[in-house]
């Protein structure tokens, strides 16, 4: 039987066809290339004394889902009747294999130069199958986050948003404060990852992906960033002053604001616009991502106490006028574009009302 390899936004040919053998079969090669080597090593590795294959007891692969880009599998390998959990990430159409590679190294390089992790680790990379029988897939091991799950906005009958959790059971919806508590993490997350100076930052990323997993506990939820597409500068500028930081960073924060509001409804059906409660879950993560970066050089002002006086000398129609500008750079058949511009007036004002309600305590 052949995988689903299109989906909403993808731009995988239609007549792309990858059997449930092909892929089980690729992953299993990719596994075993070079009698395991690369496999026993992460293992040896992740319990901390060496192992052989005679010690692995049975693999088990299980298709997790079927993204626009890649068909990820989780990999159990059971070691004394234990399951170490892994996930191979595997590209079948042309455009998920061309950023495949890319991905790998975004990862590992994101993984390294920041003490916090909110990205899986990755292990190795390589391809599975033998080109003649079987298409040869490239794919990547790397993490698995336990516990963690996709969460999508969901419309009741009467149009009122919910969050839900995609979980092994059922999905969960999130209460209200949770909903906040999400797109705080989100944006947190999103900021910290900013070069305030060089201007990186992680993008193209997309809740209608399922790029954030989330953890629900009693008392909290812990979210993590699976996917790292592309990192680099979206502007284009020579200079790096205090000036050009500020308006750079003005320029990442209204950005954000406006995507963290775009996911896809239930997950797989048409672009959705999220409600108010995005933006002051937005408003207050990105405050407290910038808590945790450093000054911009020595003897400055912090990121926050400058971004948040800064903020509140702009006028909300300098708000959307900035709006206004960012979005002309997306292509004007944009899907995302449009659902943006149609929301943007509503969305400027309910965005400046938050920030001008909390000038004070927008971080604490």
């Amino acid at each position: 039987m052949p995988i689903p390899v299109n989906r909403p936004g993808s731009t995988q040919p239609g007549n792309l066809r990858i059997s449930y053998g092909d892929y089980f079969t690729a992953v299993h090669d990719f596994l075993t290339t070079d009698d395991g080597r690369s496999l026993i090593r992460v293992l040896s590795q992740h319990l901390g004394h060496p192992i052989t294959m005679a010690d692995i007891d049975q693999i088990d692969i299980v298709i997790q889902k079927h993204g626009a880009f890649y068909h990820p599998a989780r990999v159990d390998v059971g070691i004394d009747d234990k399951p170490i959990p892994f996930v191979v990430n595997l590209a079948v159409s042309p455009e998920g294999q061309a950023g495949l590679h890319h991905e790998f190294n975004l990862l590992s390089q994101i993984g390294q130069s920041f003490s916090r992790r909110y990205v899986p680790a990755v292990y190795f990379q390589d391809a599975g199958g033998d080109g003649k029988n079987t298409p040869r897939f490239p794919m990547f091991l790397g993490e698995w986050l336990t516990g963690y799950h996709e969460f999508h906005i969901h419309c009741g009958d009467d149009q009122t948003q919910s969050i839900r959790i995609w979980g092994p059971a059922k999905r969960t919806a999130l209460a209200s404060k949770q909903k906040r508590l999400l797109y705080h993490r989100v944006a947190e997350i999103l900021t910290y990852y900013y070069n305030l100076e060089t201007f990186e930052q992680i993008f193209p990323w997309h809740h209608g992906a399922g790029d954030f997993v989330v953890r629900l506990s009693d008392t909290d939820l812990d979210l993590r960033l699976i996917t790292v597409r592309g990192y680099s500068s979206l502007i284009e500028t020579n200079g790096n002053d205090l000036i050009t930081i500020l308006n750079a960073l003005l320029r990442f924060f209204l950005h954000l604001s406006l995507r963290t509001r775009i996911d896809r409804l239930d997950g797989t059906g048409d672009l959705v616009w999220a409600d108010d409660t995005a933006v002051e879950g937005t408003v207050f993560g990105f405050f407290d991502g910038l808590a945790h970066k450093g000054h911009f050089s020595e003897g400055q002002e912090s990121p926050v106490n400058l971004m948040r006086f800064y903020l509140s000398r702009l006028s909300r129609a300098y708000l959307t006028e900035t709006l206004e500008d960012i979005l002309r750079a997306y292509p004007h058949q944009s899907p995302e574009r449009h659902l943006m511009a149609s929301h943007q007036i509503d969305h400027a004002k309910v965005l400046f009302g938050c920030i001008q309600q909390h000038p004070m305590n927008i971080y604490h």
